[in-house]
């Protein structure tokens, strides 16, 4: 979770290139059956989500980021071979209509392409609208 945090951070503050920025991330979504996600009832993946019917979605990586840093319930899963596989996360604001299931060769490409990320230009233009600079980095 702080991993994604910093990422975010990172990206707000123009610490990465745009590619990083506006990368997206392969996710599957397990939708809602149908039942209200309480507290008490937040953890029963199989009742409360249709993990049999998932479907393949490509999210912005801030988006991930978010449930990951926002998340109110998780699950890390692990294969047959016992290595951690999947995770299964959902934030506040999604936890009604689904839960995201990550592949953990997914989050490990996240995290070295923005370790590998060095920005070689920082540019800034006066934004009269905004009162402010538009800033980007290359």
């Amino acid at each position: 979770m702080i991993g994604f945090f910093i990422i975010r951070r990172m990206n707000e503050l123009f610490k990465t290139t745009k590619s990083v920025r506006e990368a997206t991330v392969p996710v599957y979504s397990c939708k809602n059956t149908g039942k209200k996600v309480t507290f008490r009832n937040q953890y029963d993946l199989a009742e409360i989500y249709d993990v049999e019917n998932e479907k393949k979605e490509d999210n912005k990586l801030a988006y991930v980021c978010n449930q990951f840093i926002h998340c109110t319930t998780s699950f890390l899963f692990r294969d047959e071979t016992r290595n951690w596989s999947d995770v299964y996360i959902v934030s506040d604001f999604d936890k009604q209509n689904c839960i995201w299931r990550v592949p953990v060769a997914e989050i490990r490409e996240i995290f070295l392409r923005v370790s590998a990320d060095y920005p070689h230009s920082f540019r800034m233009e006066w934004n009269p609208k905004k009162g402010d600079y538009d800033l980007s980095t290359e």
